[in-house]
């Protein structure tokens, strides 16, 4: 039973770290394109030149920080819950 566990066990650690990379580029792509294109829009519709592109980019710095501080401490909380439980079993 332990010679199944050993070999899977890096296995899902790689797809969890991957899952993860994947998912937090997708989230700060999807935030970097809509205030793109946001502040697109609005010099368009203002008739400026960059003025509404640079406040949206600027913006969205610490959306992607917020955003990213908050599903990382969401998916590493939920990961280190299941470790804990795992590793106090054993010891009891």
């Amino acid at each position: 039973m332990s010679s199944k566990t050993a070999p899977d066990a890096p296995r899902s650690v790689h797809r969890f770290a991957w899952s993860v990379v994947w998912q937090v580029g997708i989230v700060l792509l999807s935030i970097i394109g809509g205030a793109f294109i946001l502040g697109v829009l609005l010099d368009q519709w203002a008739g400026t030149r960059t003025i509404f592109l640079m406040i949206s980019l600027l913006l969205s710095v610490p959306l992607n920080l917020f955003a990213m501080y908050f599903y990382l401490r969401r998916k590493m909380g939920t990961n280190m819950n299941d470790r804990q439980i795992e590793e106090v079993a054993p010891s009891d």
